[in-house]
């Protein structure tokens, strides 16, 4: 029998199976008691008969000064560790040179993996003396770490052929004497204080002597990350198989581009194919013709690799627009009939029947156990064999867990408890709700008719089929939300083996835990795919190329860049890590998730050697994306053409804006700068960004400050004007002076205006109308007249709108008998709603208003009296009762004149819309208003709810058409939404919230984008841009960004375009900005006109829109005629499309009119089908609007053409006709 000291020195003294290290040079070495005896090496055993203990040595070389002796070196007493624990051995021998004896030694490392490992960590644990091994793994990193850094690695030190030792590291092996403790061990440097151990590392796998190693050139960590990122390549043999059965996948409509065909067929391959790889942190060294592996974590080394196995699956990281969904369903129709094949350790084991099964049964049980891919060959096979295939699925059990029979242990047995899962040919793909119906589109637009079969569940709600029904479908789509409701210990999906499993927006898996993740792991499944263009933030990578607008002088010529996000790498590489072990389950760090930080993150950190290279090849591994370069050889998207458009900001976008200057200026003065009571302090920071967030809303509208905010300010800044020194000196400087005194004018002008005080109160949008009679204006206007126009604000135009659409037909002088009855009723509601709406309306567009706080005893507090944005309840209803008249009309009685609007003989249907109170407000309309008659679809993208909501009631006004996709709209309506834009077949807008915009959608659909202000960060930007402008667009893209002058914005559009990459910083944080902000330049107000017209810059596009003459009582249509180089539209307060707009709207509250094909007379009418059809008798006579009628029409002829009247179904139900006329319904 072999004893424990015999085995251990049979392991270690086989140097063939040991790491040859490196060789170490010492003098002044003790004097052994014996020689030593030769080694297999030819050289002697190094055997140190020292121990770490404080023993004194006695040289006869070394004057010993001190008379204490010496003591080993600390080289020496490391070395004596390893050697006492059997991690190295060595060997030496000694030569002389210039009269000194030079020990020199090889050193052999004992690998992890040596035959017979386990009795030596036994026996390594007998020299714990009460260490952890904890303690004793992490003294072991520090010993070789400072080891490696003298080694010489060359093969002719090892050799022994050079006995010249100049230039090379020589030791003493003595030193005067120092008390030992094992606390020293490792912590003692041998040559360098701090060696570059990456250096040193890189000697080794070169074979290399010793070398001072240079210091590393500072990157940061994101740049080599991002650099790892960027090496991304792809590779695929285009011989392969799997590329030529790529080449033609049946039943697809549609034709792959090549990169596609590339990314299918790499797919395929990683499906097929079973990769094994060497685990990241370990190095391959090469040595005198062994080779044999570097473990960066724990420094020890191994004869053999420890491997991990690459997941049947990956990332589908194809960047966006690059019809990554395509890609995958492809991949889905040509492994259409391969059946998942379960995990080698649970492949279904030859089973004993206890009964005499059939030759049918044995061959449908073999073939759906082993899943081989029948389906291939259905076509050729017998009904019965088909339908006893599918009826008898292949199938394999899983351990869950283990149960006890009895409540002691000792006498308890387990009972193992299994569940059974089918074998399936189908993929489970679970997708973000709002793309659900995308995918659905996708479906019938590339899969040929009957050839897959696929199962759809959009809604929580809707119970999945049983396992068995499940599995026979070819695909099953499920949106998110119906995937989270899933219970996996009762649903049919965690009963099945899945052949494939596809996430679309698949970055959502590198979360650490979520109802979403931890499912994913719960759904057994053999292949996984996550599909996204940013599997993590540091993988955003953007390529844009966009072809500048002439007329922008900002930019000439083309554009090519890409656009990358600003991320945080240690977040990235967790985020990375829980893709690994979560998502993809890879072993081991699925077991062990503690292993990724050590392994791969750390490393990285701290920039080890052989970090990037391991963690490039792992990206690699998963990552399937192809190089802008390799796109653009196969897709020439159309031209992508991006400009700024610069507006001059309406009166009120100038007085708003002022007003938070004034803000800014005060609290600056006020405070004297200092302390947190300034805006500008970094514990203000909340409040700034709040002010600053409300500040960018001011550039489109902003009714957030009321009077009294407004004068309170003036009171804070007279204040301040009026405060002196203790010597009666003015308290500030002349420069703040004078800014107080510019503050308190802005605030005056603000005070002074009446339309402001209104709508401060009011909070509407106001419209400014040409051309209204003097009884319309006087009954809904809300501000007063000037040069001919009126201003109104948005539900009182509709209101008007809906009352001349219901009495077009009377006589001018009935309908103004009419009119003051209608408005009473009117302001009646619009009172009663005022208070409830306006607050809802401040409270959640407008942002919190600004409070402005003041200590009117404390004068010690006056100059440092903060501006800050807080929550007050503000008292609407107080305020607009005291704008109220008698008749519940808007008081305009105060001082002033204002210009008499025209008589009442003037006919409404001419009233024009001039303008707005908003520029970019303006400025839309005309757009949409060109793109709806040249019949072009466009998106408009906005950040703050409060512009998409002034928005979209204006286009209501019109009669514009528009979808709005926002977080108010339900998730559930949404795909409907896009589904409605994209098949429209007239010119329509989409008003499209930017945070929903980011990722999946495809609205190919628009060749037209406008951003509503500039986007602070340029990959949300460009995210939002790839909405339109991808795979499928085949027309040019226009993109518009609206800037207003002279503002924030402007400053924000010069500070992105003069990034290299996005910020992390919000707006309110870049130095850039606050110092902008802090300069306090205030718009100069003018004399200009009070609104902004309705026009737009003529771009490509400069003829006449929609020119045409109109019969004397047909409604009008908006028209556009380009004078000097923009599109000035004429806009008809009662046009067609606003008439229309207002019927649908009422038709959504009363039963619509029944429509008939006969004339008949109205008092017929009234007897026979007054209840259908609501029409009520006409009290006054009305001209026809429409004229004769036409041959072959079912109108008598002899019927005089004054009694003709055509009633569109447009028109309200309960329209006023004129008695005793001859109706025709169409």
């Amino acid at each position: 029998m072999e004893l424990p000291a015999q085995r251990i020195s049979a392991i270690t003294n086989d140097l063939s199976k040991h790491i040859p290290l490196g060789t170490l040079n010492f003098i002044n070495v003790p004097r052994l008691d014996l020689p030593g005896f030769k080694a297999p090496d030819d050289w002697y055993w190094f055997h140190p008969p020292w121990t770490t203990a404080n023993w004194t040595m006695r040289s006869i070389t070394l004057n010993d000064e001190t008379g204490r002796g010496f003591s080993l070196c600390p080289i020496l007493m490391d070395l004596s560790y390893l050697f006492e624990r059997q991690y190295i051995r060595a060997t030496y021998k000694t030569i002389r040179t210039s009269g000194v004896n030079i020990t020199v030694l090889r050193v052999y490392f004992i690998p992890s993996d040596v035959p017979g490992n386990r009795f030596l960590e036994d026996y390594r644990a007998s020299f714990r003396r009460g260490k952890s091994i904890t303690w004793h793994e992490g003294r072991l990193r520090l010993i070789m770490n400072l080891l490696l850094s003298v080694l010489d690695f060359s093969s002719d030190s090892w050799n022994g052929q050079d006995r010249d030792v100049s230039g090379r590291l020589v030791f003493s092996a003595l030193r005067p004497f120092t008390e030992f403790h094992a606390s020293k061990i490792g912590m003692e440097p041998y040559y360098e204080t701090s060696p570059n151990v990456d250096h040193h590392i890189t000697r080794m796998i070169e074979g290399k002597p010793f070398s001072f190693g240079n210091n590393k050139t500072a990157v940061s960590l994101e740049d080599r990350l991002a650099k790892v990122y960027n090496s991304v390549q792809f590779s695929l043999d285009r011989t392969s198989q799997f590329f030529m059965e790529a080449q033609s996948v049946k039943g697809l409509k549609s034709t792959l581009y090549n990169y596609q065909i590339e990314s299918v067929a790499k797919m395929y391959q990683n499906e097929s194919l079973v990769k094994h790889n060497v685990m990241p942190h370990l190095l391959q060294i090469k040595k005198n013709g062994r080779v044999f592996y570097f473990d960066t974590i724990g420094f020890t080394f191994a004869n053999g690799p420890e491997l991990y196995t690459s997941p049947k699956g990956g990332v589908l990281a194809e960047n966006m627009g690059l019809g990554k969904t395509l890609i995958c369903l492809a991949l889905v129709m040509l492994t259409k009939d391969e059946i998942s094949v379960p995990p080698d350790q649970l492949a279904p084991k030859q089973t004993n029947d206890y009964q005499v099964m059939s030759l049918m049964d044995q061959c449908v049980r073999l073939i759906n156990r082993r899943s081989i891919p029948w389906k291939k060959h259905q076509q050729y096979m017998p009904e019965p064999c088909v339908k006893k295939l599918k009826a008898n699925p292949g199938y394999f059990y899983i351990t869950k867990n283990e149960v006890t029979t009895r409540r002691f242990h000792s006498r308890s047995k387990p009972i193992i408890q299994q569940e059974k899962l089918l074998l399936t040919s189908s993929t489970l793909i679970v997708c973000p709700d709002n793309l659900f119906h995308q995918w659905t589109t996708e479906f019938y637009k590339h899969i040929e008719d009957d050839y897959l079969s696929i199962l759809q569940v959009s809604s929580s709600k809707t119970p999945l089929p049983s396992p068995k029904e499940l599995s026979q479908f070819d695909i099953v789509l499920l949106s998110v939300s119906a995937f989270v409701a899933q219970d996996p210990s009762t649903s049919s999906l965690s009963k099945i083996y899945w052949k494939r499993f596809i996430i679309d927006e698949g970055h959502s898996m590198n979360q650490r835990s979520t109802r979403a993740v931890d499912l994913s792991n719960e759904i057994k499944v053999e292949r996984r795919w996550a599909v996204t263009g940013t599997p993590t933030a540091g993988m955003t990578r953007l390529h844009m190329n966009e072809t500048h607008d002439q007329t922008d002088k900002s930019h000439s010529g083309a554009t090519n860049y890409s656009v990358k996000r600003t991320f945080s790498a240690k977040d990235d590489l967790y985020r990375l890590g829980a893709l690994v072990y979560n998502f993809f389950q890879i072993e081991p760090w699925k077991s062990k998730h503690d292993l990724w930080p050590k392994s791969i993150v750390r490393p990285f950190i701290e920039d080890r050697c052989g970090s990037t290279r391991a963690l490039s090849g792992l990206v690699n591994d998963l990552i399937i994306r192809h190089s802008v370069e390799q796109i653009e050889n196969d897709v020439n998207l159309p031209p992508l053409i991006h400009k700024p458009v610069f507006l001059s900001p309406s009166f009120h976008n100038k007085l708003s804006v002022n007003l938070f200057v004034a803000v800014l200026a005060i609290n600056a003065v006020s405070s004297e700068r200092e302390d947190r009571d300034y805006m500008f302090h970094p514990g203000s920071k909340a409040d700034l960004r709040r002010l600053v967030t409300n500040l960018q809303r001011a550039t489109f509208y902003w009714t957030g400050f009321s009077v009294t905010d407004v004068q309170n300010m003036m009171k804070i800044a007279q204040t301040c004007l009026e405060k002196k020194k203790d010597d009666g000196s003015i308290y500030y400087s002349d420069d703040d002076m004078v800014l107080l005194e510019r503050c308190i004018r802005m605030c005056q002008a603000a005070l002074n205006d009446e339309l402001w005080r209104t709508v401060s109160m009011i909070h509407e949008m106001t419209y400014y109308v040409r051309g209204l009679p003097k009884v319309y204006a006087d009954n809904f206007k809300i501000g007063k007249s000037h040069d001919g126009y009126s201003v109104l604000g948005a539900p009182q135009v509709e209101s008007m709108q809906k009352f001349y659409y219901k009495n077009r037909f009377l006589s001018l002088s009935g309908a103004d008998e009419k009119i003051s009855e209608y408005s009473d009723e009117f302001w009646r509601g619009y009172w009663k709603d005022a208070t409830r709406k306006n607050a809802e309306r401040v409270k959640k567009n407008d942002g919190q208003p600004i409070d402005v706080r003041q200590v009117i005893n404390e004068a010690e507090h006056q100059e440092k009296m903060a501006l800050k944005s807080s929550p007050r309840a503000k008292k609407v209803l107080d305020d607009v009762e005291l704008i109220k008249t008698k008749k519940g009309r808007i008081d305009l009685s105060t001082n002033g004149t204002q210009t008499p609007e025209p008589s009442t003989a003037v006919n409404p249907r001419n009233a024009q819309l001039l303008g707005t109170s908003c520029a970019k407000l303006s400025y839309m309309v005309a757009k949409i208003l060109e793109n709806q008659y040249l019949g072009l679809k466009s998106i408009v993208f906005f950040e703050f709810e409060d512009s998409a909501y002034y928005l979209a009631e204006a286009l209501d006004l019109l009669g514009l058409d528009y979808t709005l996709y926002a977080t108010s709209v339900p998730k559930s309506q949404r795909s409907s939404a896009i589904d409605k834009f994209t098949t429209i077949s007239t010119g329509h807008a989409l008003i499209m919230d930017l945070k929903l915009a980011s990722h999946g959608l495809t609205i190919t659909a628009a060749t037209r984008v406008y951003f509503l202000s500039p986007v602070w960060k340029r990959s949300v930007e460009a995210q939002a841009i790839k909405r339109a402008h991808r795979i499928g667009q085949t027309n040019p893209v226009h993109v518009e960004t609206l800037i207003l002058k002279g503002t924030l914005e402007e400053e924000m559009f010069k500070r992105r375009e003069s990034a290299q990459s996005d910020s992390q910083k919000p707006v309110s944080e870049d130095n850039q900005i606050r110092n902008f902000i802090s300069k306090f330049e205030f718009l100069h107000l003018g004399n200009k006109k009070r609104y902004s017209e309705v026009k737009s810059q003529a771009g490509t596009y400069d003829k006449p829109v929609n020119v045409q003459t109109f019969d004397e009582d047909e409604l009008l249509e908006p028209s556009a005629l380009p004078r000097n180089g923009r599109l000035h539209w004429d806009v008809p307060l009662f046009s067609k499309n606003s008439q229309k707009k207002v019927a649908e709207a009422a038709a959504k509250s009363v039963r619509p009119i029944r429509v008939i094909s006969k004339v008949v007379d109205i008092d017929e009418l009234d007897q026979t089908d007054k209840k259908s059809m609501a029409i009520k008798r006409a009290k006054t006579g009305l001209s026809n609007p429409k004229g004769s009628a036409k041959p072959g029409s079912d109108v008598p002829p002899s019927t005089p053409k004054s009694q003709i009247l055509r009633f569109d179904a447009n028109d309200y139900e309960d329209a006023e006709l004129p008695s005793n006329k001859k109706v025709r319904f169409a």
